[in-house]
This record gives structure tokens, sequence and C-alpha cells, in this order.
């Protein structure tokens, strides 16, 4: 799982932002139906599964820039964004074969790997009928110059030979106003919306 954890840090080191958006509007957008819809079957990336998900009309997609990370959802220099990943089970040595079986050991390994501090999870779950767990996730640390502290929200599901994991996350940095304190109370706030898009997930491969 030590594969999984450093691409999970380098892509969030990735998704630093700069300024704040209000989480109110953008949960309206969700429940209102002003969204954008991505679908992961164009990207080589996927290997082939075709993953599609509803985000907040607003927000725009750029390209992933990892191996593994296939696209990065958010605002223009909001401090809110989404990732999702898609792993080959087999080339990372993972044998599990649903979500559920992973432990509360398991992922608490998982965010110690990633260099970050565990905070609680939920291994009962379930994204498109498919069992899924999540795992809460606080981070901080430096790169080059720059220091950052990141609360993320991990969903993790299995579905044949593809582990997908759809990252959730704020983060801040030394050229912002946020404390600890402030940017732990705005990852709460963002939960519904993390929820929301997660959501809107389905697996489109099961339904051929």
């Amino acid at each position: 799982m030590k594969k999984i954890s450093s691409f999970l840090f380098l892509a969030c080191l990735l998704a630093i932002p700069l300024h704040c958006n209000s989480q109110v509007d953008l949960i309206n957008e969700i429940l209102t139906g002003k969204t954008k819809k991505y679908c992961s079957i164009s990207n080589a990336k996927a290997h082939g599964l075709n993953l599609c998900l509803k985000y907040p009309s607003s927000w725009f997609e750029r390209d992933g820039n990892r191996p593994h990370v296939l696209v990065k959802l958010r605002g223009s220099g909001k401090p809110e964004m989404v990732m999702l990943l898609i792993f080959n089970k087999k080339e990372i040595g993972i044998t599990k074969k649903s979500a559920s079986d992973f432990t509360e050991a398991d992922l608490i390994s998982l965010s110690k790997e990633a260099g970050g501090q565990y905070l609680s999870a939920n291994r009962n779950l379930k994204i498109d009928g498919i069992s899924a767990v999540y795992y809460d996730m606080y981070q901080k640390g430096q790169q080059l110059d720059k220091q950052f502290e990141i609360y993320y929200r991990n969903y993790i599901l299995l579905y044949k030979d593809w582990f997908i994991q759809i990252l959730c996350g704020v983060s801040n940095d030394d050229n912002n106003t946020f404390s600890i304190k402030n940017l732990k109370g705005y990852f709460e706030s963002h939960k519904r919306l993390f929820d929301l898009i997660v959501n809107s997930t389905i697996i489109v491969n099961q339904w051929n």
C-alpha cells in the first residue's frame, strides 16, 4: 500500500490552493442540477473503467499529471478539490475483493504511509451499489519553502480489477490567512458537498 500512499501525497501537494469559496453556493449548484459531468472512459489511465461523477458547474477539470491521477476537479484558485485516482489491483498488490475488507488498521496504515494523521472512517458505505469505505486524514508538511496543511476524505471502492479512490479535501499554505482550527472547520463544512459529489458516481461498466 506504500505505492498508493506516495501517489496520494504527491497528488495532494499539487493541489494546494490560493483562496476560499462558499460551500453553500457549491452545494446549491449540486442540488439545483447546475453540474458538469466527468467520465473516465476516454482517459487511458482508467484502464477501461468508465466511471462518471457530477461536480459543481463553476468548477473545471484539470489533468491529473500523475500516472494514476486522472483528473482534478476544482474552482479557480479555491481550496476545495476532488481528485480521481484509479489503480490496477494486481500492479499494486491489492488482493482484497471488496472495500469492506479494509480494516481500520489498514486505513490507519494508509494514513501513516502518506505522512498523515488518521482521524476517522466509515466502513459501511455503498457507491453505486458497490461496497465502499472512506477515511478522514490530516496532513502537515513542507514542499520546498512552502508550508502546507491538508484535510481530506478518501473514498475507496474496488470493482473487478480496479482500485478506485475519490479524494476530496481542503488545504491551505503559508500564503493565506487560515489557521489550522479554521481549516478543520472549513473541512467539516464541506463534507456534505463531498458526499453529494461522490454519491453521484456511476460505474458505467457494471450496467453495460
